[in-house]
């Protein structure tokens, strides 16, 4: 199995580095799920542009859910099919028409500005920086991570997506995400996990993760996490 390149990174960090995402529970018990409206398996290939596949992604999720639909714990609610998919194609030529045709990676707001153009997000009107998950239960978070190699060695991401160890700390750089999940799956031994969606595959084609999904510990996601937003 090939490993995942580094190339396929390309955020640039919006605001100064910090370690202020805090994580706790949305409520008692409570788990929160975006899977069922998310769109899987794009690519980005070796194009630094993850911060505008996480708005599209964003742009999928929201559109394939009604205003008043959520996904918890006990089931789905309200969900709707449709929406539009957005392609990698789409996505790729959006990157590069924002930043002048350089591929240099992009920070947040700029991604958010070029997907507005876009139309990937109706009725929002500005980028909110925020510094937790509570507001998972109303929509899908854009996350910067600083990520590790714990992505990037061969066999540490299973096939269900999760983490078998988040033990390194080598940074490699920063990475845009899109978190559509928040739970605590009996069967991986107790836990809060984090549910992000990210535009990879592998060097010979095939998904990473669970089709680009992974689960993260939350331990692993709060000491990494160095950007959250929101869009309003």
């Amino acid at each position: 199995m090939s490993q995942l390149t580094l190339s396929e990174s390309g955020l640039i960090l919006s605001q100064p580095l910090q370690k202020t995402f805090r994580t706790a529970p949305l409520a008692a018990g409570q788990s929160v799920s975006w899977l069922a409206w998310a769109r899987y398996g794009d690519d980005q290939g070796t194009h630094g542009a993850c911060a505008m596949f996480a708005f599209a992604n964003w742009g999928e999720c929201v559109a394939r859910a009604k205003p008043d639909g959520i996904a918890t714990g006990r089931g789905i609610v309200k969900g709707v099919e449709g929406g539009r998919n957005i392609t990698n194609k789409e996505t790729i030529a959006a990157y590069y028409d924002a930043t002048g045709g350089l591929d240099e990676g992009m920070v947040f707001p700029d991604a958010y500005g070029a997907s507005k153009r876009y139309a990937w997000h109706s009725g929002s009107t500005y980028l909110r920086a925020i510094t937790g998950d509570e507001l998972l239960v109303n929509q899908p978070l854009l996350l910067g991570l600083e990520i590790t190699d714990d992505w990037t060695r061969n066999g540490n991401v299973a096939g269900d997506g999760r983490f078998k160890s988040t033990r390194s700390s080598r940074a490699l750089g920063y990475h845009a995400v899109l978190q559509i999940g928040k739970g605590c799956p009996p069967q991986w031994g107790g836990g809060t996990w984090i549910y992000i969606l990210t535009p990879w595959r592998l060097d010979d084609g095939q998904p990473w993760g669970w089709n680009g999904v992974a689960a993260l510990p939350q331990e692993y996601v709060a000491e990494w996490c160095r950007e959250v937003w929101a869009i309003a």
